[in-house]
């Protein structure tokens, strides 16, 4: 789910998955050089806005530098430059084809001890603080974070690797069907990710939250599509400019993709979408004759424009922003920024006013940021909020939806979820289902899960990675024996 709140934070994270090519230099003259003999390892801690942080470890030596960011799935990306010297660590992160203002370069004083380290990270015109501490080799190549829940192979149930076209969308889509080896056919389920090119497995934090969910249902007797976005794995066009009735139609064409595989019951279809997907599938069931069951993983039924507003707030609220005029301030700077993009505003009038959204957050956040600097950013996230899918993800009303649905759905939700709140989102849902007259609906808002459905504390999306359940299995529970019953199997 996109959040214009966190837009900041979505750069410095993004700068620092990219790879530049490696050049590392050692000072000799200095009594503590890196030897030619000796790498050094850190590990590091990165504090970012909003209350978030980002581990990573390092790699220094004479034959070159590394950086692994365990929560984005990064491993050994290559530094453009590093020195060690006993006294101080400095290396840089150069995305390529970036201004230089845009690289993240890290300069950290050594304690005496030659143990830990502090310093700051340096980008886009903002600072901020790291902490770091020596590691061995070993601490180093088992320093990645632990997902117990993601499943590995042997599996007992048959895994395809398919593709179909969506003729309607001129695309063709690649994913994975996983449908169980005894009985059938099989009731069978589409997956719809959430906002953002993703994978078929949802991969986010170094979680997999569909292959856990594709492997729960399939074990349990549910056969599950799932597939790669527009433009990410197999799957072709580009995701960007797409509008949110194409993604429907590329989850639409899975439906009817499943009617002729073998083993599957084409009269015991669903669909099952989280968050944007949440808010499509009862567009794809009601566009679609053979959609039997909706399942909504902390859906909407409010414009885009309207959830950006609600969610900021939230994350804002969980920050430790309690003042109420900073609040209003970054949402009516909030609201002044997509309105350009809705009313076609001229690029200049567009570029002043994110620039006038990204000071207000940073002062609402207790940064400071020049003028230049926040046009800089301004510049660098205008284009991706005038392409078509944003564009289209901010007048979207799924309620419109909601109201044609006749099939049976679930709704569920995590009561600590910032991205969906259910206090602001969870009464439009049930007010359009209760409009549509729809008497087979469940929704349940669930206690102390976030919005990927993890147990969690707070909710802050900073918990995300450091998380090591992927979902909570109540609700993986829930969501299973719910559609086992909807398709005859309990």
């Amino acid at each position: 789910m996109p959040a214009c709140f966190a837009f900041f934070f979505r750069l410095t994270v993004a700068a620092l998955l990219l790879a530049a090519s490696p050049v590392i230099s050692a000072q000799p003259d200095s009594p503590h050089a890196t030897s030619t003999a000796e790498t050094q390892h850190w590990k590091g801690t990165i504090e970012l806005p909003g209350g978030m942080k980002l581990d990573f470890t390092v790699s220094l030596g004479d034959s070159g530098g590394t950086i692994s960011i365990p929560m984005q799935g990064a491993k050994d990306l290559a530094l453009r430059e590093g020195t060690t010297d006993g006294r101080s660590l400095k290396f840089t992160l150069a995305p390529p084809g970036a201004a230089e203002n845009a690289w993240a370069k890290f300069d950290l004083t050594i304690s005496d001890d030659g143990e830990t380290a502090e310093g700051t990270l340096s980008q886009v015109g903002q600072q901020f603080p790291v902490q770091m501490t020596r590691i061995t080799a070993a601490e180093a190549e088992h320093s990645g974070l632990k997902r117990p829940q993601t499943p590995k192979p042997p599996f007992p149930y048959e895994e395809r690797q398919v593709e179909f076209r969506n003729e309607t969308g001129g695309v063709t889509i690649a994913g994975t069907l996983t449908v169980p080896r005894e009985g059938g056919p099989h009731p069978a389920v589409v997956l719809i990710t959430g906002s953002g090119a993703q994978d078929r497995d949802e991969t986010i934090l170094g979680h997999k939250p569909f292959l856990v969910w594709a492997d729960y249902l399939t074990r349990r007797g549910i056969a599950v599509l799932r597939t790669d976005d527009r433009g990410v794995g197999g799957t072709g066009g580009n995701l960007m400019l797409a509008k949110e009735e194409d993604i429907a139609s590329d989850a639409a064409a899975g439906v009817a993709f499943l009617k002729s595989q073998p083993g599957i019951d084409p009269s015991r279809l669903g669909v099952m979408g989280h968050s944007e997907g949440a808010a499509l599938a009862p567009l794809v069931a009601a566009t679609s004759g053979d959609v039997r069951f909706v399942v909504m993983l902390a859906g909407y039924a409010c414009k885009g424009s309207e959830l950006l507003r609600i969610q900021t707030a939230a994350i804002m609220r969980s920050g430790g922003i309690k003042d109420d005029a900073l609040i209003a301030a970054v949402l009516d700077a909030h609201r002044a920024a997509m309105d350009a993009v809705t009313t076609n505003a001229s690029a200049d009038e567009g570029l002043r006013r994110m620039t006038e959204l990204i000071k207000t957050q940073m002062d609402a956040n207790g940064t400071e940021i020049t003028d230049e600097d926040a046009m800089q950013q301004a510049r660098q996230q205008y284009p991706a909020i005038l392409t078509p899918w944003f564009r289209s993800f901010l007048a979207f009303d799924p309620a419109e939806s909601l109201r044609l649905l006749r099939v049976p759905v679930l709704a569920i939700f995590g009561e600590r979820d910032l991205q969906v709140p259910p206090k602001d989102t969870l009464p439009a849902i049930r007010s359009a289902i209760e409009e549509a007259g729809n008497n087979d609906a469940t929704i349940k808002e669930m206690p102390a899960l976030n919005h990927l459905f993890q147990t969690c504390e707070t909710g802050a999306l900073s918990e995300y990675g450091l998380i090591e359940e992927t979902i909570s299995p109540a609700a993986l529970e829930l969501v299973t024996t719910w559609i086992r019953k909807k398709a005859g199997l309990n």
